[in-house]
């Protein structure tokens, strides 16, 4: 590994990863992922607030719903919305990636339990400008470095994925390698949050004001049907964030717990080393 720059091997034991890579601002960077909407918009939103150019890919249809999953309808935009003037951009035709991935500094790509494949891996490659790219950053999760599906086969915490991942995060450091990139692989654990927090509207409105819009608009909370799953992500965006050093670890340290496991804390608000909260993972 003495050829590859490959920086920051951080593991996200729980609650918090700042700048997880040295991206500054008049940077232009470009966000993508085969899942995890939430998570790549939170990515997308909290760098534009940092003054950094930010697009992120989207399918054509979802791109009214995604910005307002972000900033919110057009008529409530002025009580929660802290994003830089120019906000996301979201980015759905041919052109509109091609043009982005030319002039990226540097490209997040959002993994966490679904890989990308080899082929758009090498799609992405084929687009990208030398001179500019500088920085990949994966995110992906607890348990891939190890091959066994996270917490270990069936019955591990990695649901199954393991193993892919772990291919997925070796073709990425081959491709970072190959053109001298920097590269940062965050790995969260349980995803939990993304809200502003909060029971009421006006006090999910003080939230995310306080938070500088540094979270999904309230209308995300709406989208959770199950009504512990959405008390759980109010009260964890509203108690949980918070971070100490020993809850980031390098490598790949700590194994997720089994299903039974995961099952039994599901709804539960109290930190832990295995749950991540999307936005201080996304900071």
């Amino acid at each position: 590994a003495n050829n590859m720059a490959i920086k920051k091997l951080f593991f996200v034991a729980g609650l918090f990863v700042s700048s997880y890579c040295a991206i500054v601002s008049g940077f232009s960077t470009v966000i993508y992922g085969p899942q995890c909407r939430e998570l790549q918009l939170l990515t997308a939103k909290i760098a534009s607030i940092q003054g950094i150019d930010t697009q992120c890919v989207c399918t054509a249809q979802l791109v009214k719903r995604e910005y307002a999953l972000m900033y919110g309808n057009e008529e409530e935009r002025d009580d929660n919305d802290h994003s830089s003037e120019k906000g996301v951009k979201l980015i759905s035709t041919g052109d509109e990636i091609e043009e982005a991935l030319q002039n990226a500094n540097s490209i997040v790509l959002v993994c966490y339990d679904t890989p990308i494949t080899n082929i758009y891996l090498d799609t992405i490659l084929e687009s990208v400008t030398e001179s500019n790219l500088s920085q990949i950053v994966m995110i992906s999760k607890m348990g891939a470095s190890k091959k066994i599906g996270g917490g270990g086969g069936f019955f591990g915490g990695g649901g199954g994925n393991g193993r892919s991942l772990s291919a997925c995060e070796d073709a990425i450091k081959t491709m970072a390698a190959s053109r001298n990139l920097d590269l940062s692989i965050v790995r969260a654990g349980v995803l939990k949050g993304g809200g502003p927090g909060g029971r009421s509207i006006h006090d999910q409105i003080s939230m995310a004001k306080k938070k500088k819009g540094w979270c999904l608009d309230r209308s995300y909370y709406g989208k959770i049907a199950d009504l512990s799953e959405f008390s759980c992500t109010q009260a964890h965006d509203q108690f949980s964030l918070s971070a100490t050093a020993s809850t980031i670890t390098a490598g790949d340290a700590i194994a997720l717990p089994n299903m039974f496991q995961q099952a039994g804390t599901k709804s539960s608000f109290e930190a832990r080393p295995y749950d991540t909260n999307r936005i201080v993972l996304a900071s």
